[in-house]
């Protein structure tokens, strides 16, 4: 099932997929909260948790253990946190956000979890197409 054709356009995943399964897509952020940001789609459209399909849960822990493990082995993160927002786009996903107690290098900068140990702030600006490609490219070879 490919993702939802508006939300596929509006995050880029023809760039920026990390991996797809049946049922959920996995995705680089375009504005990194904290090295590592992802989000995580259903693949079809729908807006609540109530919603999801026996088929969607079964897969979810496995999407989650994959997409962690990957985060963990490449950046090495403390903590995770997974925000079900969907106030601007309206189609189920997680903005999914590696934490950070200390300072992290990846790409010619270091990466600072300024929020650590509070809830992230999600009001940052896009990063620039390179480093999003970058670190796609270290999830994917994880």
């Amino acid at each position: 099932m490919d993702l939802w054709k508006p939300f596929a356009e509006e995050f880029d995943s023809e760039n920026l997929l990390v991996f797809k399964t049946d049922y959920w897509s996995v995705l680089v952020r375009k504005n990194q909260v904290t090295l590592g940001s992802l989000v995580l789609a259903a693949n079809r459209n729908f807006l609540s948790a109530s919603d999801l399909q026996n088929a969607e849960l079964e897969e979810f822990p496995k999407v989650v253990g994959r997409l962690e493990e990957m985060l963990s082995i490449t950046f090495g993160f403390d903590k995770i946190n997974y925000l079900c927002l969907m106030m601007a786009d309206r189609h189920y996903h997680f903005h999914v956000i590696p934490r950070y107690e200390t300072p992290k290098e990846f790409f010619g900068r270091t990466w600072v979890d300024n929020d650590w140990p509070r809830p992230p702030s999600l009001a940052v600006p896009q990063n620039d197409m390179d480093t999003l490609i970058s670190i796609r490219d270290m999830l994917k070879n994880t």
